[in-house]
């Protein structure tokens, strides 16, 4: 697969999607050391310095949005737990934590036929600025040793393409606040009740009443425990 490689850029994918406009043939990878315009959903923006993996992947296809979070989110989870032997959770809709701490962020954007699936990992960041240090964490803290950027993105896209290909993910074992009571946005909806897990992609909540109330995971915003 081709790989575009840059020192510094504004955003990957928005980069991805300036080679698709411009005819590049899909699938292929835009890869960066820092990003100076880094975002995920709803605009917010991506802490991206160097010691980062910032990287977007353009692809063809017609494919649930439910169904490429998750299978992004299981990929980079996935191969977490295989290179550094450590069970990182997915917290919907598309983070991936160590108890309450982020260490990756997943955004898919749209324009049919292509995709772009933007991957942001705190691969080997030594530092965060101080309004996010309860809330982001480096896998080169978690793992105690530098790791390899190139092995860690070619065995996600490897596992996001095959799943996408299968149509079939699981993501039970990897889920956050399983069991647990959360409150969440559900498009303009604030939902509140205990996490029973996904059901064909929808999240399943059971309300203080026993209703349970799904939303699909394409929905959801601002997932958290209840305090």
């Amino acid at each position: 697969m081709k790989v575009f490689r840059f020192d510094e850029i504004d955003s990957t994918n928005l980069e991805a999607w300036r080679r698709i406009e411009a005819g590049e043939g899909m699938p292929f990878i835009v890869v960066a050391r820092t990003q100076t315009s880094g975002y995920g959903r709803q605009g917010h923006k991506w802490y991206s310095p160097e010691g980062g993996l910032w990287f977007s992947l353009a692809f063809e296809g017609d494919y649930r949005p439910e169904l490429m979070s998750l299978a992004a989110a299981y990929a980079v989870a996935h191969t977490t737990k295989e290179v550094i032997d450590f069970c990182p959770r997915i917290r919907i809709p598309n983070d991936i934590v160590f108890g309450r701490k982020k260490v990756a962020g997943i955004l898919i954007e749209s324009k049919p036929p292509a995709n772009v699936l933007g991957v942001g990992i705190n691969l080997n960041v030594k530092e965060f600025p101080e309004e996010l240090k309860s809330d982001a964490v480096s896998l080169h803290k978690v793992a105690r040793s530098e790791l390899d950027p190139d092995r860690f993105m070619e065995l996600i896209t490897s596992k996001f393409l095959k799943t996408l290909q299968s149509g079939n993910v699981s993501v039970s074992n990897w889920l956050c606040c399983l069991g647990q009571p959360v409150v969440f946005r559900c498009g303009d909806r604030e939902v509140t009740g205990k996490f029973m897990g996904l059901l064909d992609f929808n999240v399943a909540v059971e309300l203080d009443d026993g209703q349970l109330v799904e939303c699909p995971v394409s929905l959801i915003s601002d997932f958290r425990r209840a305090e």
